[in-house]
């Protein structure tokens, strides 16, 4: 799929993106509980996937988040989110759910 979506850009375009990913243990087990598209969804493997990025030019990504998505109400996942971004930049990247990415196609066509 993302190399279809490079495919589709046209020279010197620019994918922006934010995926999940498998996180840490805790929000795997949660999925299986709680999400109904657990068992065919795949979830983006950090840096195992970043193959999938390589028919760009370039590529900036970032990785955030551990607790926001716990959240059971918008006031929750504020306030969850607010910790996420105090703790992200000293956690261990794998920890993380969501990668962000620009990816930027060559410009020659």
């Amino acid at each position: 799929a993302v190399a279809e979506l490079c495919r589709v850009l046209r020279p010197g375009g620019v994918l922006l993106f934010a995926e999940n990913l498998e996180g840490t243990w805790l929000h795997k087990v949660l999925r299986k509980r709680f999400t109904a598209w657990e068992g065919y969804w795949r979830y983006l493997r950090w840096p195992q996937d970043r193959d999938l990025f390589n028919g760009f030019r370039s590529c900036d990504f970032r990785m955030f988040g551990l607790l926001a998505n716990l959240g059971r109400n918008e006031a929750q996942r504020t306030l969850l989110s607010r910790a996420d971004d105090l703790w992200t930049p000293v956690l261990p990247k794998r920890w993380c759910y969501v990668l962000a990415g620009v990816c930027r196609k060559d410009g020659s066509a």
